[in-house]
């Protein structure tokens, strides 16, 4: 497997520098406090059911594995610039679902 070179340590960073690491690991940080605390909520008021809710959880939970398992894959097929920016699509079409308000149904015929 291919290692991923780090060209720029931490401790080499200006002030001016790490206040964008800074910045993106806040940004994260709020995303993952609101997938915790708000989302199951909003997500039993909306579906009603805890059960789907928790299918839901588990379905999610399985997925972000996978991804976390494969992500090793995934960085060396595409590089680390662009794995990012898929992430931080993830991270806004999510954000356009959750402005929403109503959950997802498959569309009827």
């Amino acid at each position: 497997m291919r290692r991923i070179y780090f060209p720029v340590l931490l401790k080499n960073l200006g002030r001016d520098q790490a206040g964008t690491f800074v910045t993106l690991f806040t940004l994260e940080a709020a995303a993952r406090a609101l997938m915790i605390t708000i989302v199951p909520l909003e997500a039993y008021r909306l579906l009603g059911s805890a059960f789907l809710v928790s299918l839901i959880y588990l379905g999610t939970s399985g997925l972000g594995l996978a991804v976390s398992i494969f992500l090793p894959a995934i960085i060396h097929s595409i590089t680390r610039r662009w794995a990012l920016t898929l992430g931080a699509l993830c991270y806004l079409a999510a954000a356009a679902l959750y402005m929403v308000g109503q959950p997802v149904r498959a569309v009827q015929r």
